[in-house]
């Protein structure tokens, strides 16, 4: 249980740094101070061959690269980065794993926001890999949309995941309220459901760390 609660004293920690946060005037200013404490959190907790950015993801052709990303976490042992330094970072796709959006609030606003960034990183071309991927693996990232507070329905959120999936390859995060999860089942497709995991009666919050499993099932 000790794991599960270090998560949970995290998640709170983000919490009260999204607190503070509010009383910044300045929109960009306060969304970035909202990036700032996720991007920091993985920084500090995901395993040394994940490296976490902020910046943009570049195809191996083509004359531009995808929208400016709030964060990726991407192949830190064997993937060049433009830019390490910098504000702003260039990442190959093919090292990329997950493309996460940060929000103070998962709404229809920020859910349509995210559909049309996906959707133009989904679209760039992708190098050619002749090995075959075992099962249950991919190449293409995981895109989440992770917000603070849930200000839509649960439905709607499980609506955007099913809707705008290829290979259950998208996910909803609202840090006050739960996640959209991909169930599998032997005798049933795989289908999202929505986890109700954080302010337990007992205080014990749970949305970061079903979070936390952030998927390296690529090649």
């Amino acid at each position: 249980m000790i794991f599960a609660a270090n998560l949970a004293n995290y998640e709170k920690l983000l919490q009260q740094k999204y607190e503070v946060s509010s009383s910044i005037w300045h929109k960009g200013e306060r969304g970035r101070q909202r990036e700032n404490g996720l991007m920091m959190f993985l920084r500090e907790t995901l395993p040394a061959a994940y490296g976490v950015a902020s910046g943009e993801i570049m195809p191996f052709m083509g004359k531009k690269p995808s929208p400016q990303c709030d964060i990726i976490v991407y192949d830190r042992l064997r993937t060049p980065v433009f830019g390490r330094n910098q504000a702003v970072q260039q990442i190959p796709l093919e090292g990329v794993y997950a493309v996460i959006e940060v929000k103070s609030s998962v709404d229809a606003k920020a859910i349509a926001d995210v559909k049309n960034k996906f959707a133009r990183i989904k679209a760039l071309p992708r190098c050619r890999n002749r090995v075959r991927l075992k099962k249950g693996f991919r190449r293409s990232p995981s895109y989440y949309l992770f917000g603070y507070k849930l200000a839509t329905s649960t439905e709607a959120c499980k609506e955007f995941m099913n809707g705008f999936s290829d290979a259950e390859d998208v996910g909803v995060v609202a840090l006050d309220k739960g996640l959209g999860i991909w169930l599998e089942s032997q005798n049933e497709p795989t289908r999202v459901v929505w986890l109700n995991a954080s302010e337990q009666e007992q205080g014990f919050h749970e949305t970061l760390m079903y979070f936390f499993r952030i998927p390296a099932s690529r090649s």
